[in-house]
């Protein structure tokens, strides 16, 4: 499988969980590594370590990050500049395999060969396919959430009991994967997108991985997954047609759709569920219009989105940033949180507002590589939400335990269930 996904991990977050905040009335905590506090402080671009081993300038400003977001001259593949980074000790060696030609993917190109690729799968979501999937990400929510009301403790882990396995039930179902091979799909997506630092946890990455390799491997052998009616079969069969991937390629991309379609959908339903209960005046607000979840959730993405910051991108040439000019062949990343914390941009910017008339957040990225899986996440938190708090409205956050990386979450959130 492509090092670009243990590359993703790394920058998705490799770094340890938290797991002393037992404060429910905390939102997600900073990642003390690049110096953030709550406030997501915004301003000219910078140059810092965003990982280590791994120095770029930083980008925070909403103007600044839509603008790098959008641009041509800001490229996920420029293997040129990679080389001469890796060279120079500012990003890793593993970057220069995971640049190679036969590691192109959705993650490591640009328009026009990312245009072609990404054709493969949006072209299989069709609107009769979204629709029945929504209608099953709805039917599941309501059964996982009667689920916990079955809870024989006083306190449910709503990551365990719902966020999660709807995220697997829905990004399976698109697919195909058998229902008896869904439970270890999970393992593998938290493995690399979140697994601990150090050997063990590298360890833990690669093994995920080579794991995942086998098993799509298998399944594109299998006709009964590569002939059925689902979006998996459908890109292999297109495919098939196009050449447009390679079989490592291809299982490449069936990889990457698990793990972008479970971690960061889980984790956007369990911080709107944690930080409106933490807050009696945004549970009052939802409870007596459950419609509004919608706002809820476009909100919680503003405010605490999945995603902290862009894996970094390379200058094509010499870009003016602000006030800042960044050369050609340099990393830059863009901060999703800074930017949609930004108070030229948003009106008091550090509050939760779901009322508020402002709807331009980027918590999923703009331009070409805008978020494939959004619309689905989205779809899961709301009725996530809705199901949850219209049959449980009386529950309260006992603790939650917070993710500190890039990846941003809930690792738990405990609530007593009344």
């Amino acid at each position: 499988m492509s090092r670009l996904l243990h590359l993703e991990g790394i920058l998705m977050g490799t770094q340890p969980e938290k797991t002393d905040s037992n404060d429910a009335t905390e939102v997600p905590p900073p990642i003390e590594a690049l110096g953030f506090d709550r406030d997501c402080p915004v301003g000219e671009p910078a140059e810092v370590e965003l990982m280590p081993g791994i120095k770029v300038w930083l980008v925070t400003r909403y103007s600044d990050v839509t603008h790098a977001l959008t641009s041509p001259y800001v490229a996920v593949r420029v293997p040129e500049a990679v080389a001469d980074l890796i060279d120079a000790g500012r990003l890793p060696a593993a970057y220069r395999e995971a640049f190679t030609e036969d590691r192109k993917n959705l993650l490591n190109t640009d328009p026009p060969e990312h245009t072609a690729l990404r054709s493969e799968i949006t072209k299989q979501l069709t609107a009769q396919r979204m629709t029945a999937l929504h209608e099953r990400i709805v039917s599941g929510a309501l059964r996982l959430v009667r689920g916990v009301s079955d809870s024989p403790g006083p306190s449910v882990d709503i990551m365990q009991e719902l966020a999660y396995p709807l995220s697997i039930m829905a990004i399976c179902d698109l697919l195909g994967v058998p229902e008896a091979d869904r439970g270890t799909f999970l393992g593998w997506a938290h493995a690399i997108s979140v697994g601990g630092g150090g050997p063990e946890g590298y360890q833990a990455v690669f093994a995920a991985m080579a794991e995942m390799d086998t098993y799509f491997g298998r399944l594109l052998e299998d006709k009964k997954f590569t002939d059925g009616d689902t979006l998996a079969a459908g890109i292999i069969r297109s495919n098939a047609e196009s050449s447009s991937m390679t079989v490592p390629q291809l299982k490449t991309m069936l990889a990457m759709l698990v793990m972008s379609g479970l971690e960061t959908a889980a984790s956007l339903t369990g911080t709107a569920v944690a930080v409106i209960l933490r807050d009696p005046r945004l549970r009052d607000l939802l409870l007596s219009d459950l419609s509004l979840a919608d706002a809820f959730i476009e909100e919680t993405i503003r405010f605490a989105g999945p995603v902290t910051f862009t894996p970094p991108r390379f200058t094509r040439s010499d870009i003016e940033l602000g006030s800042v000019v960044i050369p050609a062949g340099e990393p830059v990343s863009m901060s999703l949180w800074s930017a949609n914390r930004d108070p030229s941009q948003f009106h008091e910017s550090a509050s939760f507002n779901p009322m508020r008339s402002e709807r331009s957040q980027l918590g999923f990225g703009r331009g070409a590589h805008y978020c494939l899986g959004a619309a689905i996440a989205r779809s899961e938190a709301k009725a996530a939400l809705t199901h949850l708090f219209g049959l449980h409205p009386a529950m309260e956050l006992e603790q939650v335990v917070w993710r500190d990386s890039n990846l941003r979450g809930p690792v738990s959130l405990s609530v007593a269930v009344r």
